[in-house]
Protein backbone atom coordinates (compact mmCIF):
# COMPACT_ATOMS: atom_id res chain seq x y z
CA UNK A 1 0.00 0.00 0.00
CA UNK A 2 1.44 3.45 -0.94
CA UNK A 3 1.95 6.09 1.76
CA UNK A 4 -0.39 9.08 1.95
CA UNK A 5 1.11 12.43 0.86
CA UNK A 6 2.23 14.77 3.63
CA UNK A 7 -0.44 17.29 4.57
CA UNK A 8 0.06 20.60 6.37
CA UNK A 9 -1.83 19.28 9.41
CA UNK A 10 0.39 16.19 9.58
CA UNK A 11 3.49 18.35 9.22
CA UNK A 12 2.44 20.69 12.03
CA UNK A 13 1.63 17.68 14.25
CA UNK A 14 5.07 16.29 13.60
CA UNK A 15 6.73 19.63 14.39
CA UNK A 16 4.97 19.66 17.74
CA UNK A 17 7.08 16.67 18.79
CA UNK A 18 10.43 18.35 17.91
CA UNK A 19 11.53 19.23 21.44
CA UNK A 20 15.33 18.92 21.03
CA UNK A 21 17.05 18.76 17.65
CA UNK A 22 20.76 18.02 17.50
CA UNK A 23 23.13 20.15 15.42
CA UNK A 24 23.76 18.66 11.97
CA UNK A 25 25.50 19.69 8.74
CA UNK A 26 23.23 20.95 5.92
CA UNK A 27 24.03 21.76 2.29
CA UNK A 28 22.46 24.46 0.09
CA UNK A 29 21.51 23.92 -3.54
CA UNK A 30 24.74 25.76 -4.46
CA UNK A 31 26.93 23.36 -2.48
CA UNK A 32 27.65 25.60 0.55
CA UNK A 33 27.46 23.87 3.94
CA UNK A 34 26.40 25.14 7.38
CA UNK A 35 25.87 23.59 10.80
CA UNK A 36 22.54 24.05 12.58
CA UNK A 37 19.59 22.34 14.24
CA UNK A 38 16.02 22.40 12.93
CA UNK A 39 13.52 24.59 14.80
CA UNK A 40 10.41 24.63 12.59
CA UNK A 41 9.31 23.53 9.13
CA UNK A 42 6.36 24.95 7.21
CA UNK A 43 5.44 24.46 3.56
CA UNK A 44 8.16 26.21 1.57
CA UNK A 45 10.52 27.10 4.45
CA UNK A 46 12.58 25.63 7.29
CA UNK A 47 13.92 27.67 10.22
CA UNK A 48 17.34 26.59 11.53
CA UNK A 49 19.09 27.50 14.78
CA UNK A 50 22.77 28.16 14.00
CA UNK A 51 25.60 27.15 16.34
CA UNK A 52 25.79 30.70 17.73
CA UNK A 53 22.09 30.60 18.68
CA UNK A 54 20.78 32.77 15.84
CA UNK A 55 17.63 31.70 13.97
CA UNK A 56 18.04 31.47 10.17
CA UNK A 57 14.99 30.89 7.90
CA UNK A 58 15.88 29.14 4.63
CA UNK A 59 13.51 28.39 1.70
CA UNK A 60 13.27 24.62 1.15
CA UNK A 61 14.09 25.21 -2.51
CA UNK A 62 17.50 26.52 -1.38
CA UNK A 63 18.45 23.17 0.20
CA UNK A 64 20.07 20.35 -1.73
CA UNK A 65 18.08 17.19 -2.48
CA UNK A 66 20.15 15.29 0.09
CA UNK A 67 19.47 17.89 2.82
CA UNK A 68 15.74 17.82 2.07
CA UNK A 69 15.83 14.02 2.34
CA UNK A 70 17.69 14.28 5.65
CA UNK A 71 15.09 16.78 6.86
CA UNK A 72 12.35 14.25 6.11
CA UNK A 73 14.21 11.60 8.12
CA UNK A 74 14.77 13.98 11.06
CA UNK A 75 10.99 14.62 11.18
CA UNK A 76 10.37 10.86 11.24
CA UNK A 77 8.24 10.98 8.09
CA UNK A 78 9.94 8.16 6.20
CA UNK A 79 9.64 8.82 2.47
CA UNK A 80 6.79 11.37 2.71
CA UNK A 81 7.53 14.46 0.59
CA UNK A 82 8.30 17.81 2.24
CA UNK A 83 6.29 20.53 0.43
CA UNK A 84 8.65 23.04 -1.19
CA UNK A 85 6.05 25.62 -2.17
CA UNK A 86 2.38 25.74 -3.09
CA UNK A 87 1.97 25.90 -6.85
CA UNK A 88 -0.95 25.80 -9.26
CA UNK A 89 -0.56 23.01 -11.81
CA UNK A 90 -0.27 24.30 -15.36
CA UNK A 91 -2.79 23.00 -17.90
CA UNK A 92 -1.57 20.18 -20.10
CA UNK A 93 -0.28 21.33 -23.46
CA UNK A 94 -1.99 19.85 -26.52
CA UNK A 95 -0.05 17.21 -28.41
CA UNK A 96 1.92 18.70 -31.29
CA UNK A 97 1.75 17.00 -34.65
CA UNK A 98 5.23 18.21 -35.63
CA UNK A 99 7.82 18.86 -32.91
CA UNK A 100 9.10 22.42 -33.03
CA UNK A 101 12.82 22.93 -33.52
CA UNK A 102 14.21 25.35 -30.90
CA UNK A 103 16.38 28.10 -32.30
CA UNK A 104 18.39 28.51 -29.09
CA UNK A 105 19.08 26.30 -26.10
CA UNK A 106 17.37 27.36 -22.85
CA UNK A 107 19.64 29.12 -20.35
CA UNK A 108 20.60 26.98 -17.32
CA UNK A 109 18.89 27.87 -14.07
CA UNK A 110 21.12 29.48 -11.42
CA UNK A 111 20.68 27.89 -7.97
CA UNK A 112 19.24 30.23 -5.36
CA UNK A 113 21.68 31.59 -2.77
CA UNK A 114 21.22 31.58 1.01
CA UNK A 115 20.07 34.74 2.83
CA UNK A 116 22.66 37.01 4.47
CA UNK A 117 22.99 36.63 8.25
CA UNK A 118 21.48 39.55 10.15
CA UNK A 119 24.72 40.32 12.04
CA UNK A 120 26.99 40.18 8.97
CA UNK A 121 29.45 43.08 8.49
CA UNK A 122 30.08 44.41 4.99
CA UNK A 123 33.66 43.65 3.90
CA UNK A 124 34.08 47.30 2.89
CA UNK A 125 33.42 48.47 6.48
CA UNK A 126 37.11 48.26 7.48
CA UNK A 127 36.65 50.49 10.56
CA UNK A 128 34.11 48.12 12.11
CA UNK A 129 36.10 45.04 11.07
CA UNK A 130 39.32 46.40 12.63
CA UNK A 131 37.41 47.21 15.83
CA UNK A 132 36.47 43.52 16.13
CA UNK A 133 39.95 42.00 15.58
CA UNK A 134 40.30 38.98 17.86
CA UNK A 135 36.55 38.29 17.97
CA UNK A 136 34.37 35.78 16.11
CA UNK A 137 32.44 37.67 13.43
CA UNK A 138 30.56 37.23 10.16
CA UNK A 139 31.69 39.27 7.13
CA UNK A 140 30.02 39.46 3.72
CA UNK A 141 31.18 40.95 0.42
CA UNK A 142 31.67 40.46 -3.32
CA UNK A 143 34.62 38.24 -4.31
CA UNK A 144 37.01 39.66 -6.92
CA UNK A 145 39.49 36.78 -7.21
CA UNK A 146 40.78 33.58 -5.62
CA UNK A 147 44.60 33.54 -5.56
CA UNK A 148 46.88 30.52 -5.18
CA UNK A 149 49.88 31.53 -3.08
CA UNK A 150 52.88 30.15 -4.96
CA UNK A 151 54.14 26.61 -4.52
CA UNK A 152 52.71 26.43 -1.00
CA UNK A 153 49.22 25.94 -2.43
CA UNK A 154 47.43 28.17 0.09
CA UNK A 155 44.37 30.10 -1.15
CA UNK A 156 43.56 33.79 -0.63
CA UNK A 157 40.03 35.03 -1.36
CA UNK A 158 39.98 38.78 -2.09
CA UNK A 159 36.95 41.09 -1.96
CA UNK A 160 35.91 44.17 -3.92
CA UNK A 161 36.73 47.58 -2.39
CA UNK A 162 38.48 46.31 0.74
CA UNK A 163 41.73 44.85 2.12
CA UNK A 164 39.77 42.18 4.02
CA UNK A 165 40.47 38.64 2.78
CA UNK A 166 39.96 34.97 3.61
CA UNK A 167 43.04 32.76 4.00
CA UNK A 168 42.72 28.98 3.54
CA UNK A 169 45.84 26.93 4.20
CA UNK A 170 46.79 23.98 2.01
CA UNK A 171 46.42 21.70 5.03
CA UNK A 172 42.78 22.76 5.46
CA UNK A 173 42.13 22.39 1.73
CA UNK A 174 43.44 18.80 1.86
CA UNK A 175 41.23 17.89 4.82
CA UNK A 176 38.01 18.14 2.81
CA UNK A 177 36.82 17.64 -0.77
CA UNK A 178 33.88 20.03 -0.17
CA UNK A 179 35.81 23.25 -0.87
CA UNK A 180 34.21 24.94 -3.95
CA UNK A 181 36.25 28.04 -4.81
CA UNK A 182 36.65 28.28 -8.60
CA UNK A 183 33.24 29.90 -9.21
CA UNK A 184 33.48 32.50 -6.42
CA UNK A 185 34.70 35.60 -8.38
CA UNK A 186 31.74 37.94 -8.88
CA UNK A 187 29.60 36.25 -6.23
CA UNK A 188 28.54 37.49 -2.80
CA UNK A 189 30.22 35.40 -0.10
CA UNK A 190 29.65 35.26 3.65
CA UNK A 191 32.34 33.92 6.00
CA UNK A 192 32.25 33.29 9.75
CA UNK A 193 35.32 33.00 11.97
CA UNK A 194 37.83 34.82 14.16
CA UNK A 195 39.00 38.16 12.77
CA UNK A 196 42.79 38.48 12.63
CA UNK A 197 45.29 40.96 11.19
CA UNK A 198 48.08 39.87 8.84
CA UNK A 199 50.44 42.47 7.33
CA UNK A 200 48.00 45.23 8.30
CA UNK A 201 45.13 43.54 6.45
CA UNK A 202 42.16 42.02 8.35
CA UNK A 203 41.35 38.42 7.50
CA UNK A 204 39.46 35.32 8.59
CA UNK A 205 41.04 31.89 8.22
CA UNK A 206 38.76 29.38 6.53
CA UNK A 207 38.90 26.22 8.61
CA UNK A 208 35.90 24.35 7.18
CA UNK A 209 33.81 24.66 3.97
CA UNK A 210 30.65 25.24 6.01
CA UNK A 211 32.04 28.62 7.16
CA UNK A 212 31.86 29.94 3.56
CA UNK A 213 28.31 30.54 2.30
CA UNK A 214 27.20 32.00 -1.03
CA UNK A 215 24.50 34.57 -0.32
CA UNK A 216 21.97 36.74 -2.14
Amino acid sequence: MSKSPLTLAALCFTLGSLSAQTIDTWVTSQGAMFEASVKTVVPGQVTFILKDGREQPVPLANLSDRSRAKLIESLGLGTAPVPVAATTPAPAAPAATTPATPTTAPAPMTPAAAPVAGAAIEATDIAQINALIGQDSTVVGTVTEVVTLGAAGHKLIKFDGTTFNIFISKQMLEKSTDWILDDLPGKRLQVTGKLESYRDAPQIKGNTPSHLVRVQ
